[in-house]
């Protein structure tokens, strides 16, 4: 299995996050910021938006490798920092990032544009929000080796018992 990616903007009224695997998307998100943090700078804006992301797709990313995208370089830097050289804040988000396994990685703008329009599309008014709804679906994909075995080791007439 591929390692998935997040990728992951924000903008001054809400966060945006694509979560792709191979290149593809395969599930997005986007949330309004409260008045509260519309005011905090933009490096915590972007730590949040992450932290957001994983915690959305926690069923995709828990134990796995996540490589995370961001278009905001301070980042990096922070990453690097002990934790008592950051502000409380930061250091709030960053210990809830320490439950995954990311690789941090700086991509231009342009080149998330998925996660930018997402981030700038979620308005400014809070209170209409509409409510997260989970769907889940399963689907498979026919696979001619699992067929090839489960015809030879569960065959469709039992071998019948004599006494």
């Amino acid at each position: 299995m591929k390692d998935f990616t997040l990728q992951v903007d924000s903008s001054q009224h809400g966060v945006g996050i694509a979560l792709m695997q191979n290149g593809r998307p395969i599930e997005f998100a986007s949330k309004i910021l409260s008045p509260t943090q519309r005011r905090w700078a933009q490096i915590e804006k972007e730590l949040l938006a992450m932290v957001i992301g994983l915690e959305r797709f926690d069923q995709y990313t828990y134990g796995q490798h996540v490589v995370v995208q961001t278009d905001h370089i301070p980042l990096e830097n922070i990453m690097k920092k002990p934790p008592n050289q950051t502000p409380r804040r930061l250091q709030n988000l960053l210990m809830r990032l320490h439950r995954y396994d990311c690789e941090f990685q700086y991509l231009q703008g342009p080149n998330l544009l998925i996660a930018d329009t997402l981030s700038r599309a979620v308005g400014t008014d809070s209170s209409h929000q509409i409510p997260d709804l989970q769907i889940n679906s399963i689907s498979t994909i026919p696979d001619p080796m699992l067929t090839t075995i489960r015809n030879a080791t569960n065959p469709s007439d039992p071998p019948a018992v004599h006494h």
